[in-house]
């Protein structure tokens, strides 16, 4: 596309390519398109089923392999609690429904009740006619203000007399399983510009006293969204928006950008978990243990690969197709009967990348993406996470798929980023830029189309290699609305 000087220099000053511009201006243009799903994942069937046996060994694979890895955790925590509170914004609208009663039948038995009674005079058997009192306190930009916080900032649990949000839950958990090399606790947390001193207040008073109790030293990094990673607004003719001042309107890329953050992660092993799917201290047990099963079956994982590998650079072994072809198969792809090995070439190829050990729960109908197994352009079959906004359910095929499905995405995974020579790959190279998402929005009564990239564990990933397993619901405990901290996880 041809731009003027002035369009030019906005873009610099943005930060962005016009290259990329370009690009995504294409792919408004073309359309995104929907993946094609084969079969959705099942126990046995995409999802490894493990014994008891084999948690155990790895396990005890992950304690005695840790002290040699720089361990990280990855954890994408600049989301607003705003959407936590909706039904609280709306309750005059319904003063009855459900999740506004609950929360007010439940009030005391959440963290933050005290706080809220201290400040506010309430009658002690709650009614909704108490609640302007206690919103009041809790979304008031001068008191609580959890409305516009983060929502790891927002207290989650409460310790005797201690509230404890998110971002301390996080330390708490790592200090377990992703103390490494030299007991170095490794974490990174992206955050909201405008939060990144309020929390790294918060988190350097508790990491202090965590690292006297546990012994341990814990490294904490923060970054931002990266405004190169923006998006830019199309109208209806996809011709870039501008407004009054002929200046584009440039939007957030979704949390597919964070691709580039945690591109900057050098570490062994990278855990990932999103900033709200934490419990109580007393509830941590199952999370620990599994994040270690996981762990260790990326490490005997990555063990395989890089013994396959380096057979593959040896001319004299003259089965390492056929051993390396089965591997692959079993743990990574279907192939068609057509293609029974793969040449030493293809192996490589598909050996020498990234690769993730998700766990996955059974779906009780939460919200969001789960495991499937899909068509590649190649014809070829491979386990992805996928959202329903990539799917079409139109089609009354793929709508069936969808909904058999038996296991839901919890965000649970595990990241080994480097190849057999122990050098870090570049996570831009195995990103699938087709899917992204376009979504329909307006300013004023002008209809505009906006850009998401791919999705971290989506698209972003889709040239990794991928195994998923089976890990039981109480891994899973997100906090969606205020209302899920009533869940026995979140109680002390």
């Amino acid at each position: 596309m041809s731009w003027s000087q002035d369009d030019l220099k906005q873009m610099k000053d943005h930060g962005v390519d016009p290259l990329q511009i370009d690009r995504q201006i294409a792919l408004f243009k073309q359309g995104t398109k929907s993946v094609i799903l084969a079969r959705a994942c099942t126990s046995g069937d995409g999802i490894q089923q493990l014994s008891e046996e084999a948690k155990e060994e790895l396990v005890a694979l992950f304690d005695a392999s840790a002290p040699a890895l720089s361990i990280s955790k990855f954890v994408p925590a600049s989301g607003a609690a705003s959407r936590m509170f909706k039904h609280l914004h709306q309750w005059q609208n319904d003063p009855e429904a459900p999740l506004v009663k609950e929360f007010v039948q439940g009030f005391d038995d959440f963290a933050f009740a005290m706080a809220i009674r201290e400040k506010a005079t309430l009658s002690q058997n709650l009614s909704v006619e108490d609640l302007p009192k206690i919103l009041n306190v809790m979304f008031d930009e001068s008191d609580l203000n959890f409305a516009n916080k983060p929502k790891g900032l927002v207290p989650f649990h409460r310790k005797g007399d201690a509230l404890i949000a998110p971002f301390e839950e996080h330390l708490e958990e790592a200090v377990v399983y992703a103390n490494g090399k030299d007991q170095k606790c490794r974490l990174h947390f992206t955050v909201a510009p405008s939060f990144r001193e309020e929390i790294r207040a918060l988190v350097e008073e508790k990491k202090q006293a965590i690292e006297e109790r546990e012994g341990v030293s814990i490294d904490i990094e923060y970054s931002i969204q990266d405004p190169s990673t923006d998006t830019i607004a199309v109208l209806e003719n996809n011709d870039p928006y501008r407004n009054e001042d002929g200046q584009f309107l440039f939007r957030p890329g979704g949390h597919g950008a964070l691709i580039h953050n945690l591109n900057s992660v050098d570490a062994d092993l990278i855990f990932i978990k999103n900033i709200d799917n934490v419990v109580s201290e007393s509830k941590r047990a199952d999370t620990v243990k599994y994040k270690k099963v996981i762990g260790g079956l990326a490490l005997k994982l990555m063990k395989e690969i890089h013994h396959l590998v380096d057979r593959l650079h040896t001319p004299t072994d003259e089965i390492i197709e056929e051993d390396a072809t089965e591997f692959v198969k079993h743990w990574f792809s279907v192939l068609g009967a057509d293609k029974l090995q793969f040449s030493r070439e293809e192996l490589l190829k598909k050996l020498n990348k990234p690769l993730r050990v998700c766990g996955m729960v059974k779906n009780e109908g939460e919200p969001g993406g789960g495991p499937f197994w899909t068509f590649s352009d190649e014809g070829e079959v491979s386990t992805q996470i996928i959202e329903k906004a990539q799917i079409n359910l139109a089609d009354g095929s793929q709508a069936k798929i969808v909904e058999n499905a038996t296991h839901f995405n919890p965000v649970d995974l595990v990241c080994a980023v480097k190849d057999f020579n122990g050098e870090k790959f570049d996570l831009n190279k195995f990103v699938n830029p087709s899917a992204a998402f376009i979504a329909d929005k307006s300013i004023g009564d002008t209809v505009i189309k906006a850009l998401e990239l791919p999705g971290l564990w989506n698209g972003a990933m889709e040239d990794w290699n991928t195994v998923f397993v089976e890990t039981p619901l109480s891994t899973f405990n997100p906090v969606k609305t205020v209302n899920d901290l009533l869940r026995p996880a979140h109680q002390g």
